[in-house]
């Protein structure tokens, strides 16, 4: 029997709420797409691209949600509605319709986050700059000799 979405409550807890220890009557899902880069929406949620992290409060220990849909920069669209389970964390892949025009192009996107990411990976993860071990002071002496000046460095 399919419950309706009137059973959910969503606590708008995104990402913030990693950490925090679910109640018996939530449930935490992760939903990503394949390929990855599509936006991701449910409910009041604002869209995000890559991942999207909500925790659901039912009403029930098990219920159907309301759609979350995956929008590709393609246009492909699929929306789907996740079997949610109290008191568990759930990950769901939303799959990207295979007849809709534009694959191509959303691989590419895929394929040029990936590489974003790699990229901000290795500057995260990069070594500061060496600093010259005990670097030597600079002296310098100046002398006016009429209109001419002489600076000497050592």
């Amino acid at each position: 029997m399919k419950k309706t979405v009137t059973l959910l409550t969503l606590a708008a807890l995104v990402l913030a709420s990693c950490g925090t220890p679910l109640q018996s009557n939530q449930t935490r899902i992760i939903v990503t797409s394949n390929p990855p880069g599509a936006m991701l929406s449910a409910n009041n949620v604002p869209s995000k691209q890559g991942q999207l992290e909500l925790i659901w409060t039912l009403k029930q220990p098990t219920t159907v949600s309301s759609p979350v849909t995956a929008t590709w920069v393609s246009g492909a669209k699929a929306s789907v509605q996740l079997n949610l389970v109290a008191g568990t964390e759930q990950t769901f892949v939303i799959q990207r319709p295979a007849n809709v025009p534009g694959l191509d192009l959303d691989v590419k996107w895929a394929i040029h986050l990936g590489e974003v990411k790699a990229l901000e990976n290795a500057v995260q993860n990069a070594p500061p700059p060496p600093v010259p071990n005990n670097p030597q002071p600079t002296y310098c002496n100046s002398t006016k000799t009429g209109n001419t000046v002489t600076t000497n460095c050592f």
